[in-house]
């Protein structure tokens, strides 16, 4: 059979083998992900320049808006590259230097708007001979430019993994590297205006001593801040963290104190520390805090509304064991669509939102902006997401069922009590007929009846209130009983009720041409007495072999 075509991959067929593989279709996938993937890249390399351009001015404003945008582009890419899983490629290594870059440019604008602001007030405290506030600027100085020129090495060390991806899919590298010298560029800046600056004069306050243990932790741990005052001082002395106030510590008797810091909602990298006690100054100790992996779970559904909102989903995040808390938790799906969520005390999360009804694969990501955490993506989960309102409906055709079962029972009691034998189907054409689907519309009368007098434009008014309502058993009932009523009264069938379908479509074919009748009562059997609820699919269906069947089209449609 193969002689004649010996073909094993085709453009019309796509075939599989346990022994080979169809390396175009895996080419051209990998091609149309690159496709949507790479000008976010060029982006990205492009927006770093400016950034470290208005920074150099002193535009500070311009700059963190630069920042805003390039940190919101950051992350869409992050969950692109999530949703499209190219997270073991080139893709991944760029999206981890980038993450490290907006980390770097986040410290310079931040602590180069801050050593502005001590430039000035270091001016009026020495006018001043403020000899306290003085050394409260230099040693905040001294901290920022450390940190300074950390995001500096980290920004220079994703150089070359940065510029050897670029090159590869023809990014904008020159304006990047540009970027990299002009961020070298203001950190020396930084560093000559901090140089400049006047000798703290002496201060002959007793400076209390202090060490920190241990010289590096990660998310979960703590790091122990202690000394001694000079001559046995009591008191309460302040501990300081990259310049700024972070907790207190009580001395004992003998003038030792001791403060326990958590590096839990500290970033990741280098950090000085000093005390400050009745005007004295501490020397400078130095500690670091370590990016630590974490683990990630993932579990989604269907919402329970499924409406507005008609996904679910919650997860846990665990660092060393431990629960992070306040972590910011990014849900991609493989159409693109984000959901965003925070973890609390336990580690949990939770969120809602919508997506695009189908199977749909998602991701959590944690990135680590604020916590000392790696870049951390869950498992793949699957989820079929549901048709707006289709939980609601199952429920409400479930609890239509029963009520119908329950009305049921109770007519059947009450005709055994009442000792009425049954009555011959074909006795009386004004017995009122109960439809299997359910009671016909509420309390309305004698339905079957009345579907013998209805308009047209009357049936399919009552059609599409049933239909809105999610009532699809008693709107195909709806339709086949108005056919049914008007060949009753053409054939002056008087007990047309208790006719079968099949029986109705036989007395029509006997009188005329029956039309799209055939084709409609063989769905309506299918649908009718098939062993699950109709769907909304089906029941447009018939309602479109319905107006054939009226006399107005063929037998198929």
């Amino acid at each position: 059979m193969m002689i004649a075509s010996p073909v094993l991959y085709s453009e019309e067929q796509v075939l599989f083998t346990p022994a080979h593989a169809r390396p175009v279709t895996n080419e051209r996938s990998q091609n149309g992900q690159m496709e949507m993937v790479v000008p976010a890249m060029a982006d990205l390399m492009d927006q770093t320049g400016t950034i470290v351009l208005h920074v150099r001015e002193r535009d500070f404003e311009k700059a963190e808006e630069d920042l805003a945008r390039y940190i919101e582009a950051s992350r869409s890419f992050n969950n692109l590259v999530v949703s499209l899983d190219m997270t073991e490629s080139d893709i991944r290594e760029f999206a981890e230097g980038n993450m490290e870059n907006m980390d770097a440019l986040a410290t310079l604008i931040e602590e180069s708007k801050r050593m502005d602001e001590l430039s000035r007030l270091e001016v009026i405290y020495q006018d001043e001979k403020n000899s306290e506030n003085f050394y409260s600027v230099t040693y905040e100085g001294e901290a920022l430019q450390m940190k300074m020129e950390e995001a500096l090495e980290r920004y220079q060390h994703q150089q070359t993994k940065m510029t050897d991806i670029g090159t590869k899919y023809d990014l904008p590298v020159s304006s990047y590297v540009q970027s990299v010298s002009g961020f070298a560029g203001v950190v020396e800046e930084n560093d000559r205006t901090h140089q400049g600056w006047d000798t703290p004069p002496e201060n002959d306050r007793p400076a209390p001593s202090i060490s920190v243990s241990p010289p590096s932790a990660s998310y979960g741990d703590s790091v122990q801040v202690s000394g001694v005052i000079p001559d046995r001082s009591t008191g309460t002395l302040s501990i300081f963290l990259d310049g700024r106030e972070w907790t207190t510590a009580a001395a004992d008797k003998t003038g030792r104190y001791a403060a326990f810091i958590p590096v839990s909602s500290i970033r990741a990298g280098r950090h000085l520390l000093y005390a400050v006690h009745d005007g004295g100054y501490s020397d400078v100790a130095e500690f670091e805090v370590l990016a630590a992996p974490a683990d990630l779970a993932l579990e989604a559904g269907p919402a329970a509304s499924g409406w507005e909102e008609n996904l679910l989903c919650s997860g846990t995040l665990f660092c060393g064991g431990v629960p992070v808390e306040g972590a910011r938790v990014t849900i991609a799906s493989d159409d693109g669509t984000t959901l965003a969520a925070e973890t609390d005390a336990e580690g949990s999360y939770s969120c809602t939102g919508r997506l695009e009804p189908g199977i749909r694969e998602l991701r959590a990501v944690v990135s680590g902006e604020s916590q000392p955490l790696r870049y951390t993506i869950s498992d793949t989960v699957e989820v079929e997401v549901p048709e707006p309102g289709a939980r609601v409906t199952a429920l409400v055709m479930k609890a239509a069922a029963l009520l119908i079962i329950a009305i049921g029972t109770v007519l059947g009691i009450r005709r055994r009590q009442a000792g009425q034998p049954s009555r011959n189907l074909l006795a009386s054409s004004r017995r009122t007929d109960i439809p299997l689907g359910g009671v016909w519309f509420g309390t309305e009368p004698d339905t079957v009846s009345q579907a013998c007098e209805w308009t047209p434009s009357q049936v399919d008014e009552r059609y599409t209130d049933l239909l809105s309502a999610g009532r699809y058993g008693d709107a195909i009932r709806l339709l086949y009983l108005s056919i049914a009523a008007r060949i009753g009264k053409e054939q002056k069938i008087r007990n047309y009720t208790a006719l079968t379908p099949r029986e109705v479509l036989g007395i029509a074919t006997a009188a005329a041409p029956a039309g799209g009748l055939s084709g409609f009562i063989r769905a309506y059997e299918k649908v009718r007495y098939g062993r699950s609820e109709p769907s909304y699919e089906q029941t447009t269906c018939l309602h479109r072999l319905y107006d054939h069947a009226d006399g107005h089209g063929g037998e198929n449609d």
